[in-house]
């Protein structure tokens, strides 16, 4: 919600916007509220389909930074 708050007060609507970091959200309710609030996507998601696996391992099964 900070991040939401800081960006509405800061960046106009019409400008171009990259949101950037290591957020370890695990349940998926950062990204949600970026949606929700902001109307911004992950690039990544759009482009694949899903998440990006984006710790190294030999067999991911699921995304460990999750």
């Amino acid at each position: 919600r900070a991040i939401c708050a800081r960006i509405r007060e800061t960046v106009p609507k019409d400008a171009p916007l990259v949101i950037a970091g290591d957020f370890n959200d695990w349940r998926h309710k950062a990204n949600q509220a970026l949606v929700d609030e902001l109307g911004v996507h992950e690039v990544f998601e759009l482009v694949r389909g899903r998440p990006a696996r984006t710790f190294p391992s030999v067999m991911p099964v699921f995304r460990l930074d999750r």
